[in-house]
């Protein structure tokens, strides 16, 4: 009796052990064999971990590689190296990365910034990049460098004067958010500003 019970497991065991060696060697015609040993592997999904919200029963897969981006950061390699963070991106050239991954300080009120950044591009840590928050990707208010004349409630755009700065947005030049200061506060030259951002776009005040 306590023979039998030891046997049972083990050649459920190799029962098992024997079906999977089969499928994966091809024992079912081509086209059969690849749709069970897809279920088979991906068996393992179907279950919910804690923290995702997936239906019952289905399976979910992340990002492989290049595709969409949830918190709507990307990372970016700039051209050259900052002094201070908040500051305004546009597309760069390709001096330390491939030109569709590089970026550079915005330089004029018409540039169509990508973002801003939290991050100081130090020149010691260039190739590794820094996080670019893309306007009308993200989600919540952001926060860039004032030139001195942004006041609650202004459009906002690039400046054509300092580099990498935020100004008050005029007609013909491009848009990228709303201002929100508190009442007490001076937003001086030099200084962060909270804005709203919204997609570039140039709109006529």
């Amino acid at each position: 009796m306590n023979l039998t019970s030891k046997l049972i497991p083990l050649a459920l065991f190799a029962l098992i052990a024997g079906f999977f060696a089969w499928l994966i060697q091809g024992a079912f015609p081509r086209r059969i064999n690849k749709s069970i040993r897809r279920r088979a592997f991906l068996l393992g999904l179907r279950f919910r971990q804690p923290g995702i919200d997936a239906p019952p029963g289905c399976a979910q897969f992340c990002n492989i590689g290049e595709g969409s981006t949830e918190s709507g950061q990307i990372t970016y390699v700039p051209d050259a190296a900052t002094t201070r963070r908040y500051l305004l991106y546009k597309r760069g050239t390709g001096v330390n990365a491939s030109a569709t991954r590089s970026v550079t300080l915005t330089t004029a009120a018409a540039d169509y910034p990508l973002g801003s950044s939290d991050d100081q591009a130090d020149l010691a840590w260039i190739s590794q990049g820094i996080a670019i928050k893309l306007f009308g990707a993200i989600r919540g208010t952001t926060r860039v460098i004032s030139d001195g004349t942004i006041v609650d409630g202004s459009w906002v755009g690039p400046s054509g004067v300092t580099n990498g700065y935020a100004t008050v947005a005029t007609t013909g030049n491009c848009t990228i958010g709303k201002a929100i200061v508190p009442p007490d506060a001076i937003i001086a030259a030099g200084d962060p500003v909270e804005i709203i951002p919204v997609l570039p776009t140039k709109y006529a005040y």
